[in-house]
């Protein structure tokens, strides 16, 4: 998977356009090659390195939270926020103009890279998938319709709702889960939430799947999808995350032309939609941990069970 993926189209364009998301990967690998491992400062001490190249890999930190070390996530927060808060005071304008432009510039959609409505060029963001597949029920009749052209009139206003919600259900999820979160989804989905967040999140961001790909492999009943402590990995989690990783490795083009009259270059077709298998992925691996939450509060003894 690591050769094939130095190969690829977004690692290539992470280095054609000379973009610092490249310097955060190796640094979110790094956290997840020691989640949970020693020593035990390394993974919160890269997820801060990652974030303080690109901000919002903070929400890598998510995973320190899944398997319960709330205090290491809380200080890699914490750290982050007070050196990024220290540089504001170096900007041009000030600390108050400074942190207001960043804010405006992470909540709200920038009109240069195109329309959320439109999959050129391509944006694997949870904004455009959500969007995405509101314009699909909006051609719908009756109630359906309806509801689609609200979502896709609605988010693009909004843009960062969506995965602001998303983020808050994971944290309420793994934070309820108490350590009982598979590792797969522990790494999986705090990685894709924190690339997917932004509102606008060019391919080359794929580059992600690097860090999840090597570990897809079973090792001696040890791999990522097939761990003693986790159980038995569902087919509808294993599968689908592993077609997903696949997708922006492989050397796949299918590409098209843009719109006529359209100054905007055409992605891959797989590109431009492998936001949306990531999506579902992310819902899956939630979906997983709810289900285990709920097993779990199940086979609790009620108290009239316990009373002699």
């Amino acid at each position: 998977m690591l050769v094939m993926g130095v190969a690829a189209l977004p690692v290539i364009a992470m280095l054609d356009r000379g973009n610092s998301a490249g310097f955060a990967i190796p640094l979110v690998l790094a956290a997840m090659v020691f989640l949970g491992r020693d020593p035990a400062w390394l993974a919160p001490a890269a997820i801060v390195g990652a974030a303080l190249v690109r901000p919002q890999f903070i929400i890598v930190a998510l995973a320190l939270v899944a398997i319960r070390r709330i205090r290491h996530a809380l200080a890699a927060v914490a750290t982050f926020v007070v050196v990024s808060l220290m540089s504001f005071f170096f900007v041009p304008g000030g600390f108050a103009a400074g942190m207001r432009a960043w804010i405006d510039n992470v909540t709200v959609f920038r009109g240069g890279f195109g329309d959320l409505n439109s999959p050129i060029p391509a944006n694997i963001s949870v904004a455009r998938t959500i969007t995405s597949v509101g314009s699909w029920l909006s051609e719908r009749p009756g109630p359906i319709g309806s509801f689609g052209y609200w979502v896709a009139s609605t988010v693009p206003k909004h843009p960062f709702i969506p995965a602001l919600l998303l983020l808050c259900l994971a944290l309420a999820l793994f934070v309820a889960a108490r350590g009982r979160v598979p590792r797969s989804v522990a790494i999986v989905v705090p990685v894709a939430l924190a690339v997917m967040s932004p509102t606008a999140v060019p391919g080359y961001y794929l580059g992600f799947a690097l860090v999840i790909g090597p570990d897809l492999r079973a090792r001696g009943g040890r791999g990522m999808l097939d761990t003693e402590a986790d159980g038995r990995t569902p087919w509808w989690w294993g599968w689908p995350l592993i077609v997903a990783t696949a997708l922006p490795i492989a050397p796949i083009a299918l590409s098209g032309d843009a719109p006529e009259g359209s100054p905007l270059p055409r992605s891959g077709y797989v590109l431009e939609q492998v936001g949306k298998a990531w999506f579902v992925v992310l819902l899956l691996g939630l979906a997983w941990v709810a289900m285990r939450i709920w097993r779990t509060w199940r086979a609790r003894p009620s108290v009239r069970q316990l009373a002699p």
